[in-house]
């Protein structure tokens, strides 16, 4: 289940790059069933990283840090299907993955956000770390 709605993802990125990413048809409207794939995949990728610190599924809502993540991988996964990653598309990417890399090997602690949503013993054992999420909440 993604960490971002459709809605979501449609309002955090111009129009003009929803149609273009996912407009296979030409109609000059947004493919939501197509947002809506690479958004539940870009979750997945997510849990595959933070699934050996919390307990999953998270609770709703999510967190606004999970929400850009899911948006930005599901833009990268569009962009990618028709050859158009851009260098920024590949650099929020890119800043996304070695993130989640850094939390699920504990040298990043996970934002409080996050934690905070889990509810009283969900939280698995986790050492705490410099905590930074600045990066990726910075084009929010």
């Amino acid at each position: 289940m993604a960490y971002c709605t459709v809605s979501f993802y449609e309002q955090f990125f111009p129009r003009i790059d929803n149609i273009r990413f996912t407009d296979d048809s030409g109609a000059g409207v947004e493919n939501h069933g197509l947002i809506q794939i690479v958004l539940d995949s870009g979750a997945s990728l997510i849990d595959s990283f933070i699934g050996l610190l919390v307990r999953l599924p998270l609770s709703e809502p999510y967190p606004m840090i999970l929400q850009v993540m899911n948006a930005k991988i599901g833009r990268r996964e569009l962009a990618n299907r028709l050859g158009r990653v851009s260098i920024e598309i590949k650099e929020d990417y890119d800043g996304i993955v070695k993130m989640l890399t850094e939390f699920r090997d504990r040298k990043l602690s996970l934002p409080q956000e996050l934690m905070a949503s889990q509810t009283m013993g969900q939280v698995m054992s986790y050492s705490p770390a410099p905590l930074y999420t600045e990066r990726i909440l910075a084009h929010a």
